[in-house]
């Protein structure tokens, strides 16, 4: 980065510092060796290859309806550039992490292909001073006891099947290698085409998600019981190369709410990606509805369905920034800590009682990886619209008021009518 006159932004060129640094390691490191790059920033590429803005601060960085009105030249220049930049880090098992510190965009949205297929971080924070950038870099170089750090290289899946199972695709840290069999399914989804997967890097905490469908043209009903196994070849920390395999057998008959959850947030994100957000929160509501009609317990006609928990992870999925994207800054803290009762010896049970929520969520971001940010919101504070934005609406501008209760400023259907709109969809004869 140089000087810059004034009404200009910085001169960085971020593509060809990667693009230099993965030609290093490509000269001095085998194929299997793994490694990892590193990219610190505080603001976006505004010269060379992968360059999302033009210098002259006149001109704004690309925004999401620029993006998906194809008004962004910059932009696919860039991801194009960055997925021959993914390509080579596989190749070579590399890890891609960002760390930029900035209150505006530094250019993720392009960077984001090379850093997810190769297991890499992205982490955004305000500054270098932040908790949650020490904690995540600290994470990284953890070695508990060991002379060696706790990651692992050059990892490929392979994936077989039972012969009534097809194998639809996987999304998550990993790239397609093409390579087809009789347990391929000609429907692709994310990574597809293949039984065969690679990633740069694995951790313990790597989550992909795989995709299946259960072929029963030969049968008139599908099998009560089939087979997967997944064969995992990695190297690990201390040198070694290993060999995991897990072989898993699934019935027809269970159903994890939670993980369903997990894969269709996946699944949406994805499609959001070439979607509009419209098609995809149309999309959801379909599936809802027949997932509901499917594993639902319920009396026909009955509209007192008890299926509950999977439609609550979709109401607020459908409301989350994962589907409907939007920018925010942080705020001033909340303003009635600032009287300082809760320091007071005469009021500790007020301490404690602020003080319980902040100890669950720090027991809760032991295990995080990243690591997230924690926002603390008090009522009526500024920080509070990050979780009213959030919040079912049950109270709003058009229900009737009571007094006390504080109105959300929405047209948003609470979370009983949706439930009560689902049961009525699902158990239609």
């Amino acid at each position: 980065m140089s000087a810059c006159p004034r009404g200009h932004r910085p001169l960085r060129e971020t593509g060809a510092a990667i693009s230099t640094a993965i030609a290093l390691l490509e000269g001095c490191c085998s194929p299997s060796t793994g490694g990892r790059i590193m990219v610190f920033t505080s603001g976006p590429a505004t010269v060379g290859p992968g360059c999302v803005v033009e210098t002259d601060l006149g001109k704004a960085i690309r925004s999401h309806r620029d993006i998906f009105n194809s008004n962004a030249p910059l932009t696919d220049k860039a991801r194009d550039f960055y997925k021959k930049v993914a390509k080579r880090m596989t190749d070579r098992a590399l890890v891609l992490d960002l760390f930029a510190f900035s209150l505006d965009q530094v250019g993720a949205a392009e960077l984001r292909n090379p850093i997810e297929v190769s297991g890499g971080l992205m982490v955004h924070t305000e500054s270098f001073e932040s908790e949650q950038f020490k904690s995540c870099f600290r994470h990284m170089f953890k070695h508990e006891g060991t002379n060696y750090l706790n990651m692992n290289f050059n990892a490929t899946i392979e994936i077989v099947t039972s012969k009534e199972v097809k194998i639809c695709g996987a999304l998550g840290p990993c790239i397609s290698l093409r390579r087809k069999n009789s347990s391929v399914s000609d429907k692709e989804i994310g990574e597809g085409g293949t039984n065969y997967w690679k990633t740069s890097s694995l951790s313990s905490k790597t989550s992909i998600a795989f995709f299946f469908r259960v072929d029963c043209s030969h049968k008139a009903e599908p099998p009560t019981v089939f087979f997967i196994q997944f064969m995992t070849r990695y190297r690990h920390g201390d040198g070694s190369y290993r060999l995991r395999v897990t072989t898993i057998a699934r019935t027809n008959c269970k159903n994890k709410k939670g993980a369903a959850a997990a894969v269709m947030a996946r699944l949406a994100v994805y499609r959001a990606e070439t979607y509009h957000v419209r098609d995809v929160i149309q999309r959801l509501d379909k599936m809802l509805i027949r997932f509901t009609a499917k594993f639902g317990n319920y009396v026909p006609e009955d509209p007192s369905t008890n299926f509950s928990l999977y439609p609550q992870f979709m109401y607020y999925l459908r409301r989350s920034q994962f589907i409907d994207v939007f920018n925010s800054s942080p705020d001033e803290t909340a303003f009635f800590r600032k009287l300082g009762y809760h320091k007071d010896p005469n009021h500790e049970n007020l301490r404690k009682l602020l003080e319980e929520p902040e100890v669950d969520a720090e027991a809760l971001l032991v295990d995080r990886f990243p690591v997230p940010k924690l926002i603390k919101c008090d009522q009526h504070g500024s920080q509070a619209r990050f979780l009213l934005a959030r919040l079912n609406p049950s109270v709003t501008q058009k229900t009737q008021l009571s007094e006390g209760t504080e109105v959300i400023f929405t047209d948003d259907v609470s979370l009983q009518v949706f439930i009560e709109h689902l049961q009525e969809l699902a158990v239609q004869g």
